[in-house]
């Protein structure tokens, strides 16, 4: 079963599915907010790309995308510290969703960058460190109050909620980006963050009822509070940890230049805007509502080799795709490959959330994904140059190969380690 998953010990008791539903709701809705900013990103790529920014100007993109890795540096304060008059980690959520929602309001009232970026880009930097932290809180939370044998749903809800909004950002918006531009664009990300403050308060009730597990290691560990440094001095986390980011680097290198791979192809801005923003997010979804029940039937290392298969014969497929200059083919391999990396992603998200010590749950939390984000991050920074000088085919077979060897590595980890075997 999945408890044996994420933690690959003692089954935890059922949670009642009453109490967990209206925090699945919640964490959806809270990430389709954070989907819509990433969505928007990834697709404002091929705008620029089609008013004739050459790719290796576009770092600027994947900057803003940093934070996501660094928020590992005020984890311990996320684990610590609690805003007045808020409970602990729906404070957090609600505090830093108003940020963001700050943050995207004063771009939306500059006029879009022409020549200097970087106003523009540090303001960005706010809004995408705001909702890596409200991140961080959510997955705390859910390490805290979600019962073992529902964390595959919590992840599966994270996913599906990060698809839908890929789909507004990247698919609606983007699409339509022609006729809303740069300000109304911005005040539609900015409506959807204010929608997701409001199921927060959900949380907030779950937080208030009772001493959970967590509430009581917290108490124990005052005299130890958590740190970058005492979890470090784990040993198998610091294992765990190199192995989850050899998978993150290869995994989001393998499918994040789709969209400028198909703009170089020369399908048109608008297809990939629709295609790519509402098919692939919507095929996305349609993965982490089945992964969850997947992980309950089979071990999560033969789940994981599946969606891996999968995603790597999606990723020859774009290859052959781009050699013929077949478009539609290419297209139908990026939105598989994609679908491939969302059910993979479900399991090593309930393996992390198994794996974060209750006592410091933001910071093993952080240092597990968001730290593999941020050497992602700083990949896909150098890439683009990369890719320029060797071409998208070679890059597409050097990458499918680092995929298999560090996911090999990761699932060649103890039982214990890496789930059911």
């Amino acid at each position: 079963m999945l408890d044996t998953i994420v933690d690959g010990a003692v089954k935890a008791p059922a949670a009642r599915p009453s109490h967990t539903w209206p925090i699945l709701g919640a964490i959806v809705v809270i990430y389709l907010a954070l989907g819509t900013i990433m969505g928007f990103l990834q697709g404002l790529g091929p705008v620029l790309r089609g008013q004739g920014i050459p790719l290796r100007d576009m770092r600027g993109l994947f900057l803003v995308l940093i934070p996501f890795g660094l928020a590992f540096l005020w984890a311990p304060w996320v684990d610590r510290l609690r805003w007045p008059w808020l409970r602990h980690r729906s404070g957090w959520i609600l505090s830093m969703q108003a940020l963001a929602l700050l943050a995207v309001v004063t771009m939306a009232g500059m006029p879009m960058p022409t020549t200097s970026w970087w106003p523009t880009l540090i303001l960005a930097c706010v809004a995408t460190a705001a909702v890596a932290t409200t991140d961080l809180a959510v997955d705390a939370f859910c390490v805290e109050h979600v019962n073992a044998a529902h964390r595959a749903r919590a992840a599966a809800a994270k996913m599906g909620g990060i698809s839908i909004g890929v789909f507004v950002g990247g698919g609606v918006i983007v699409g339509e980006y022609a006729r809303l531009q740069w300000q109304d664009s911005l005040l539609c990300i900015a409506a959807i963050l204010a929608l997701a403050c409001v199921p927060v308060r959900s949380l907030s009730v779950r937080e208030r009822g009772g001493r959970t597990a967590a509430h009581r290691a917290n108490a124990a560990g005052q005299a130890n509070p958590s740190s970058l440094r005492s979890a470090l001095r784990d040993q198998v986390l610091r294992q765990r940890l190199l192995r989850v980011t050899l998978v993150t680097c290869s995994l989001l290198a393998l499918f994040s230049f789709n969209r400028l791979l198909l703009t170089d192809m020369g399908v048109p801005l608008a297809r990939i805007a629709w295609l790519l923003g509402t098919i692939t997010p919507l095929a996305n979804a349609i993965a982490c509502l089945f992964t969850p029940w997947l992980c309950r039937r089979w071990p999560a290392r033969v789940v994981a080799w599946w969606a891996a298969g999968f995603g790597i014969c999606a990723t020859l497929l774009l290859a052959a795709a781009y050699w013929n200059q077949q478009q539609d083919l290419a297209i139908a391999a990026a939105i598989a490959s994609s679908a491939a990396a969302a059910a993979l992603y479900v399991v090593l998200a309930s393996l992390i959330l198994g794996w974060a010590d209750q006592r410091r749950a933001a910071t093993d939390y952080a240092l597990l994904y968001g730290l593999g984000r941020l050497f992602a991050t700083i990949t896909l920074l150098l890439l683009p140059a990369w890719i320029a000088h060797i071409g998208w085919i070679r890059f597409l077979l050097v990458d499918a190969t680092a995929f298999l060897i560090a996911l090999t590595l990761l699932l060649r980890l103890p039982p214990n380690e890496a789930g059911r075997t």
